[in-house]
């Protein structure tokens, strides 16, 4: 006997969602060997908000393709780097609740997004934790090893840079504030 197929998630299917004062979450459940990741979206005031991780990383890197998580019971496609960071997340730090752009914002909803976007500050700087995620770190990292050695303009500019971080000024722990927290630096 066949199982059918889940159905496709929509954002309309999570009802009564105010994105001037509200944000979405996402409580990932435990991970089960062999299965999907399983997830729940849930929507709350941000001063009301549970603890939660926020996830910084880069929309798209390397292989376009999707993978297929459940959210709320539906079946819902995402590439694959947040697939990655979402199998990381549920396997290592367990059941939790985070914050992720991509599916914490209904990304075809323009209003929304410009609601969001602009509570964003407020998102990170409420969130318990800030997780960057980097990607799969031997293939990225071997990938840009492997440029800089046949790059020279790469290999000078990452030389410049690095030379540029020794400086004693990014020692200090307030150069973050310092430097992020200014209209301009």
């Amino acid at each position: 006997m066949l199982i059918p197929p889940l159905p496709n998630f929509s954002y309309d299917s999570a009802p009564n969602f105010d994105p001037t004062t509200q944000i979405r979450l996402l409580k990932l459940h435990r991970r089960v060997p062999f299965f999907e990741v399983s997830a729940e979206l849930v929507s709350c005031a941000i001063e009301e908000a549970p603890t939660y991780y926020a996830i910084s990383y880069v929309w798209s890197y390397g292989r376009q393709d999707f993978r297929t998580i459940t959210l709320n019971g539906m079946s819902f496609k995402i590439r694959r780097n947040v697939y990655d960071i979402l199998n990381r997340c549920s396997s290592f730090l367990g059941p939790q609740t985070i914050w992720i752009d991509t599916i914490c914002i209904d990304q075809s909803n323009n209003d929304e997004k410009t609601f969001q976007v602009r509570a964003m500050q407020d998102i990170y700087s409420t969130a318990e934790h800030v997780l960057v995620c980097l990607g799969n770190g031997p293939e990225y990292v071997a990938q840009f090893f492997e440029r800089r050695k046949t790059d020279p303009w790469l290999a000078a500019r990452i030389d410049a840079l690095q030379e540029l971080l020794q400086h004693p000024w990014f020692r200090r722990v307030w150069v973050i504030q310092e430097a992020v927290v200014p209209r301009a630096v």
